[in-house]
């Protein structure tokens, strides 16, 4: 059976394959991927609650309640904004960063595992061509 949206079917395959790899790793690790996205991006920097949420693709209300359940484990820690005290920044602690040790290591598995399937060179066009579909997506909702 055909499908119209050919795209929207490919991007859901993928993300759903993306999914099942992670699940089946954080499986032994006690820690599920929004945990694992938000210790990720952490890694990065520290940043705010709508940055984790932009990040995790997730509304904030369900963000707050990850980075609760991280707070509570000692993982992470709020700090006030120096530059807006009604905001707070959220970092990792020594605990989470060890713990983020694992979600390193499964993004890093994850992306091997996706450059196996192309070429650089594929892998470049796919990259721009999903850039410009999310470019275009983010113009649309404006």
């Amino acid at each position: 059976m055909a499908t119209k949206y050919p795209l929207l079917e490919a991007y859901a395959k993928l993300r759903r394959e993306v999914s099942l790899i992670g699940a089946v790793l954080l499986k032994e690790s006690d820690m599920g991927q929004k945990q694992m996205q938000i210790l990720y991006r952490l890694t990065q920097s520290a940043c705010t609650m709508s940055e984790l949420a932009d990040f995790a693709q997730s509304d904030k209300a369900s963000t707050t309640r990850t980075v609760d359940s991280l707070a509570g484990d000692g993982l992470v820690r709020r700090l006030e904004d120096k530059g807006d005290r009604r905001k707070c920044v959220i970092e990792l602690t020594a605990k989470g960063e060890k713990r983020a040790q694992k979600a390193l290591e499964v993004r890093e598995f994850i992306g091997e595992k996706l450059n196996k399937t192309l070429t650089a060179t594929e892998r470049e066009t796919l990259t721009d061509l999903l850039g410009k579909v999310a470019a275009g997506l983010v113009a649309q909702r404006k």
